[in-house]
């Protein structure tokens, strides 16, 4: 009997797998600790913000933080503006700011760093089973996904003063990780988001550009969050939901660990792996295997190069084969992309060449 082949051929003729990609999109802001845990002294060391990136790998070199009005310093509504990153150590990277500023409002730029040390310390306290929680970026770049804490201070090690850093406890988000934390880069151990009046405050953030394997750029809406920081005591932070002008939500936060979850999806970004079906002559339609898919992903199958329509098929992670026949046997092209729209945006299509080969008995 003759058999006929089905080979799947990917682009540039690579036999490994698809490739499929997310429109790019940006970091999210989840919201920020404004009454750090601990002496109030030592506030600009344990305050922290927490965003969660989005789609695709982060550079921290376009992050962007205006600070509120210095705490119990008075002068204007934003302080500090912050952004660069360097590896603490690196010999481009600034010394860090180690006395106060003397007028609020008064600019020293030395970006955001790491403290491998101090990170560390977090996962000695947390104990989590599966080893590190927490980690210190080695790069600028952060992964798609991914958790990350900046600290409004603190890079110094040791602790400048004994007990000034906080001993955090973020045990309760073992098998989370990773999670990565970074820091302005100073010792300066006054607060950088006010809290000590009932007057509005405003922070200031900016994602600044993020691009994605769709060979696209896209400009991230700033932040600006409003806020009435009089807080009444220890671990006071503000949730924050969209993007642009928003007013923070006050949240109590447990001093144990002092940490706002971010909140979404996390997108897996794992391609799917089509694998090569033989089949007789007759055969049809033909079943497609689609061997590994990403978590949570789910692929709609097009006719069409424009990902329009009602897809012939939909493969998921728990039914990944699809099926494909249009009754010729003569070599086409289908196209696939992710259906998961509601934390990435629509992807990428991605085309798929079908050839039939014969072979004689």
């Amino acid at each position: 009997m003759r058999k006929l082949f089905l080979v799947v051929i990917y682009s540039l003729l690579s036999f490994t797998s698809i490739t499929y990609c997310y429109a790019a999109s940006c970091p999210e802001l989840n919201g920020f600790l404004v009454d750090a845990c601990g002496d109030g002294g030592y506030e600009g060391f344990n305050e922290m913000l927490v965003f969660k990136t989005g789609a695709y790998a982060y550079d921290l070199n376009e992050l962007t933080i205006a600070w509120s009005a210095l705490s119990g310093g008075g002068g204007g509504n934003l302080y500090e503006t912050t952004n660069g990153f360097c590896i603490q150590g690196d010999a481009s990277c600034p010394a860090p700011v180690v006395s106060q500023l003397a007028t609020s409002g008064a600019n020293v730029n030395n970006g955001f760093s790491t403290n491998p040390d101090r990170v560390n310390f977090f996962n000695l306290i947390a104990g989590c089973a599966e080893g590190n929680l927490l980690f210190s970026p080695t790069s600028n770049i952060i992964p798609a996904d991914a958790t990350v804490i900046v600290f409004s201070g603190g890079v110094c090690w040791p602790e400048p003063f004994a007990g000034s850093y906080y001993p955090y406890n973020f045990d309760s988000y073992c098998g989370q990780g990773p999670i990565y934390v970074i820091f302005k880069n100073d010792c300066v151990g006054q607060g950088k988001f006010t809290n000590s009046n009932d007057t509005d405050r405003t922070v200031e953030l900016s994602f600044g550009t993020v691009s994605d394997g769709c060979n696209t750029t896209v400009s991230c809406d700033d932040y600006t969050v409003n806020y009435i920081p009089n807080s009444g005591g220890d671990g006071v932070g503000f949730e924050v939901s969209g993007t642009e002008t928003t007013t923070g939500i006050l949240v109590d936060i447990d001093c144990n660990t002092g940490f706002i979850q971010p909140s979404g999806q996390a997108c897996d970004q794992t391609p799917p792996e089509i694998g090569n079906t033989e089949f007789c002559v007759g055969e049809n339609p033909v079943t497609i295997p689609v061997t590994t898919i990403g978590n949570g992903v789910t692929l709609n199958w097009y006719t069409n190069a424009a990902g329009t329509g009602t897809p012939f098929a939909t493969s998921t992670t728990a039914s990944p084969d699809i099926t494909y026949s249009d009754g010729t046997f003569t070599n086409t092209t289908i196209y696939v992309q992710s259906a998961d729209t509601d934390c990435a945006g629509p992807s990428c299509i991605v085309p798929v060449d079908i050839t039939y080969l014969y072979q004689l008995p």
